[in-house]
């Protein structure tokens, strides 16, 4: 063997190397790519479910509000954002607000029950 055939298996060899670690760490970051694609496709999926279940929940209450709405109040009036709903808003207001820490929200004693309740349907 001359030297120029020793010079290309050299040249050859070191090429098949370089050749075969350029695989190895491509092949390595497709993997940890990879792993980020299946992570973020996970996440998709359960956002996607999440925002499915929080549309339908919506759209119960919306119904629900709805229904609400046309209902008669003890056969008086009609449930407004306003009205009253024949209870002592002053006693009512001094239970919620003493009970919240009196921020000045009004709730009245029935609006809590009815969110209670339709919070644990």
């Amino acid at each position: 063997m001359s030297w120029l055939d020793r010079g290309l298996a050299l040249a050859a060899g070191l090429a098949l190397l370089a050749t075969l670690a350029v695989w190895w760490h491509t092949r390595r970051e497709l993997g940890e790519v990879r792993q980020k694609l299946e992570a973020a496709t996970a996440a998709n999926v359960f956002l996607k479910k999440t925002l499915g279940d929080m549309t339908i929940a919506i759209t119960a209450k919306d119904r629900e509000i709805d229904r609400l709405e046309q209902a008669p109040c003890n056969g008086r009036e009609k449930a407004g954002p306003g009205s009253t709903r024949g209870t002592d808003r002053s006693k009512a207001s001094a239970s919620s607000a003493s009970s919240r820490g009196n921020r000045g929200t009004h709730v009245d004693a029935e609006e809590t029950r009815m969110d209670w309740d339709s919070v644990n349907d």
